[in-house]
């Protein structure tokens, strides 16, 4: 049956695989099969839901490990091109929480409950983020701080923010119409996972802001064995770092992207994204995203032995910069991948220090204009581009190191540099022409390698030497360099 006959005829599966080396015996059409031990999890859990809303009907179930032959080069280049079609085609999609080896029970009729005490007419689903208000269950958790029993039940809700799900490339959540999230046998639809999930993880309003006021609580609360445990978490800090950051980050980019995909479905801004998740391929990093782009950027999913992950990182950052201009380096940040251009986002690194600054020049005029005159040699690795150079960092101050990066200050001209931590002296400020902003490079002998992106202002009390200099390199002569 062809995709366009299935459509809406199917449920597709999304879930993690784990191990490779747990698998479990199916019987498919009456043959043997051997599936990833969580796949057939999966799909018990599916089929069980779809019975359970379809009555007697039979479903029909899509699966990846199934349906594409993974040891076939070619077929699964040609699946994953169109992966995003599967998803969206399907008359639901769903998300298979638990493993095969962790199936808690007790959190999804949870949430259900917590979503019946929050006010219809203020469901966070509908708009992108949470408005500042009070956590609108919040007083109703209060309420059951003095319940033992829900030790064992916030537990068991805190493991369905910790399930690898999260942690994977989920390009196909975000492509799905009709979502329903499944977790230790009980199921529940998107809205209200979604909803509910917002209210526990998001830091403006999540049911742990009581603890900042923790002295002014009640004996009969601070007293429970239940409380202690949750200041053991909140003191830690291990509900922020452990729970909060990918689940919330996915359903807050959802939001995001189904709102406005024109904006949130640029290449760029889907790759920086898919570096917060893990790939089993890091070919993944890239291929798993083409298909939700907003537009062709004439990149081939390729899998084959020619098709190094570095390949395809030179090769998409060459096709986005030919396209788009030069917006991508300012996600670069600094690269620790020394096999690629220093110019060359490595999308499987977390560390984008770039992406800060970026922020600064999201609507700033691009320096003489949209055109950089750029030219790729030795096989697309040197990137050939038009510049000024600004100055040379002669001075590096540690007093924002931590949360910013370090604070570069130009000794011969009352002006500052930001940038990242990994400056040193002897590094340049450019101009690059088409680019919005400025960027640090290193001298390596006739050519440069790019740090990262820069912000330059004067410093306080100044006057205003650094605009005078930027009106000044308006009128130089451009020069061409190399970045390696």
């Amino acid at each position: 049956m062809s995709l366009p006959e299935s459509r809406d005829r199917y449920t597709a599966i999304s879930y993690c695989a784990g191990d490779p080396q747990k698998t479990r015996e199916l019987r498919i059409d009456g043959k043997s099969f051997n599936a990833f031990a969580n796949l057939a999890h999966a799909i018990e859990e599916t089929y069980r839901h779809c019975r359970g809303t379809s009555g007697n009907e039979e479903p029909m179930i899509w699966a990846d490990q199934i349906c594409i032959n993974q040891s076939d080069l070619l077929e699964r280049s040609h699946q994953v091109s169109f992966m995003q079609k599967v998803y969206e085609n399907a008359c639901a999609v769903t998300v298979c929480l638990s493993t095969d080896e962790m199936r808690g029970g007790s959190a999804i009729p949870w949430m259900k409950e917590a979503y019946a005490k929050i006010p219809q007419s203020r469901l966070s689903h509908q708009q992108v983020g949470l408005p500042e208000r009070d956590c609108p269950f919040k007083s109703w958790y209060l309420s059951l701080l003095a319940d033992e029993g829900l030790e064992h039940i916030w537990k068991d809700v805190l493991q369905v923010f910790e399930q690898p799900w999260w942690t994977r490339v989920c390009q196909e959540y975000l492509a799905a119409r009709d979502t329903t999230f499944i977790y230790g046998g009980h199921s529940v639809c998107e809205v209200v996972f979604m909803d509910v999930a917002f209210g526990l993880l998001d830091s403006r309003n999540n049911i742990f802001s009581f603890m900042q006021e923790r002295d002014k609580l009640p004996d009969r609360f601070t007293t429970t064995a239940m409380y202690q445990w949750l200041c053991q978490i909140y003191d830690s800090l291990q509900f922020f770092r452990r729970y909060k950051v990918r689940p919330a980050l996915l359903l807050d980019f959802k939001i995001r992207y189904l709102k406005d995909p024109l904006r949130h479905g640029q290449l760029p801004g889907l790759l920086c994204y898919s570096s917060a998740r893990k790939a089993s391929d890091r070919r993944d990093y890239v291929y798993a995203f083409l298909s939700l782009a907003n537009k062709d950027y004439g990149i081939k999913v390729v899998y084959s032995p020619r098709t190094t992950y570095e390949y395809v990182c030179i090769e998409t950052a060459r096709k986005i910069i030919e396209q788009d201009g030069l917006d991508v380096l300012y996600l670069k940040g600094f690269s620790y991948n020394k096999s690629l251009p220093s110019w060359v986002p490595d999308w499987s690194s977390t560390h984008k220090n770039g992406v800060i600054h970026h922020l600064l020049y999201t609507d700033a005029p691009r320096w003489r204009g949209d055109t950089t005159n750029t030219v790729f040699v030795e096989d697309g690795r040197i990137l050939e581009i038009s510049g000024l150079i600004v100055d040379t960092l002669e001075h590096l101050s540690h007093e924002r190191a931590k949360q910013y990066g370090y604070e570069c200050s130009l000794n011969r001209r009352r002006y500052k540099v930001e940038t990242s931590n990994e400056a040193q002296v002897g590094d340049q400020v450019w101009l690059l022409y088409g680019a919005k902003g400025p960027f640090v490079l290193r001298p390596t002998g006739s050519s440069f390698k790019l740090i990262d992106n820069a912000s330059v202002q004067d410093e306080v009390g100044g006057s205003g030497i650094w605009t005078q200099h930027y009106t000044a390199l308006k009128q130089q002569t451009p020069r061409r360099i190399r970045i390696i």
